[in-house]
């Protein structure tokens, strides 16, 4: 075999090379029909679906639901206090007393508490809704993860292929003396370095499937396709850092969750206030004395008197918290608008880098691959002019789905700062929040 045969062999690699850049955005199908063919919006709805601890952290709305049903009647129901005295006289009449007691809820303690528990449901609510936010997350960036391990792995193995056809094609030209020995060992390196990418690439898809497995709550044994992605990428340059930051301050549920932390600490402070005011207990009396033969109704009053103990120590105890829960508010206030700033500044950046790696090294590395064959053919490179444009062209392949799975998740990482889907933030600035003290 020769040039000819060589040429020949570099053909075929060209268009295993150019294979795994068009794949991304066509169906695969199931190998059977237990395989899962899963998108990224069916990675993110199972992750809601059966994600285990979701499951446990909406239970977290069902006890608040509780604590609310069981504060509307906490203190309603009253007390039945019977008593009856037998003396030794059979002939003297029975002496008892009966008196029902009944709380007289005048100081709004009641409806404080009602209003707390309120609170304490919204803040689970807005707690589970970050926590699905967070979910969604972890599984799209999971899911981008896999997508890109599996270009990689394509890359990879298209590589090996093409580098083992060269690497018998130099076996052939050494033995007929077209090439010397040295350039015979360079081409078994690089088939040796091929393999070990291969090897690479296959872990990292191993890895990156087990993370999407167990993002998406569903056991190893159920093979998963994976199914590209044909959206379009926002233009950075349509996005304002401004109102990204108002709708990291405006609309992330765990800021949420903190105001209403904050909302249910200064219920609670009040009520400890409240409960400083004793709450009379009425009470109607039926009694009868030994002897007598009628009984007797009567009204009784009790009432503490709240000379000493005034809840002081629950009141500071409540204080604390609500200044407590008003710190990590403003902290965390603070964290989103630099998590926002930053997100959006690494997304602006990717975009430039994937960009720039698609228009100005991908195409011109595979256009030189061409111009190596003719130039091959002509006799005016070597083998390791040859392997080393082979090495450019792998290390831009590569490079570029390092990108797109860097600009891919620098946007779903910008979409987790502000709270929500890109598509949802406002046209205009939201105002921001007040001071809570």
């Amino acid at each position: 075999m020769g040039i000819t045969g060589t040429l020949l062999i570099l053909a075929a690699g060209t268009a295993l090379l150019a294979g795994p850049t068009h794949a991304m955005g066509q169906r695969l199908d199931p190998s059977s029909g237990d395989t899962l063919m899963l998108t990224l919006q069916g990675a993110r709805d199972l992750a809601l679906a059966q994600s285990p601890n979701l499951m446990a952290d909406r239970l977290a709305i069902a006890i608040a639901l509780g604590d609310v049903r069981q504060a509307r009647v906490d203190g309603l129901n009253p007390t039945l206090e019977v008593e009856r005295y037998e003396s030794g006289n059979s002939r003297r009449t029975a002496e008892f007393s009966v008196a029902l007691i009944t709380d007289l809820p005048w100081s709004g303690q009641r409806g404080l508490r009602i209003d707390a528990a309120q609170a304490g449901l919204d803040r689970r609510v807005a707690e589970v809704d970050d926590a699905e936010r967070r979910a969604v997350a972890i599984a799209s960036l999971t899911f981008i993860r896999a997508l890109a391990t599996r270009q990689r792995l394509g890359v990879a193995d298209t590589m090996v292929m093409a580098t083992q056809r060269l690497y018998a094609v130099t076996r052939i030209q050494l033995r007929e003396g077209e090439i010397s020995s040295l350039e015979a060992n360079l081409a078994e390196i690089e088939f040796g370095r091929a393999q070990a990418r291969l090897h690479s690439a296959r872990r990292d898809a191993v890895s990156a499937l087990r993370e999407l497995h167990l993002a998406i709550g569903v056991g190893p044994e159920l093979p998963i396709r994976l199914v590209g992605m044909q959206s379009a990428m926002p233009d950075p340059g349509s996005l304002s850092e401004a109102q990204l930051i108002a709708s990291a301050l405006n609309r992330r549920p765990d800021l949420v969750a903190l105001q209403r932390t904050i909302d249910q600490a200064r219920l609670e402070r009040r009520l400890a206030a409240r409960q400083a005011i004793p709450v009379p207990q009425v009470s109607g009396l039926l009694s009868r004395d030994a002897g007598d033969t009628e009984a007797r109704l009567g009204v009784g009053l009790r009432l503490a008197l709240p000379f000493i103990d005034r809840n002081q120590g629950r009141v500071d105890r409540e204080t604390a918290r609500l200044d407590q829960a008003q710190f990590r508010f403003d902290a965390l206030a603070l964290a989103a608008r630099l998590q926002a700033s930053e997100a959006y500044k690494v997304y602006v950046t990717a975009s430039e880098e994937s960009a720039a790696l698609e228009r100005l090294v991908l195409g011109p590395a595979r256009r030189s691959l061409e111009l190596l064959e003719i130039a091959y053919q002509a006799g005016k490179v070597g083998l390791p002019t040859l392997l080393l444009l082979r090495n450019q062209l792998l290390d831009a392949e590569l490079e570029y789905w390092n990108a797109w799975q860097a600009r891919h998740d620098a946007l779903l990482r910008l979409e987790l700062a502000i709270g929500v889907p890109i598509g949802e933030v406002q046209s205009t600035p939201l105002a921001p929040k007040e001071n809570n003290r």
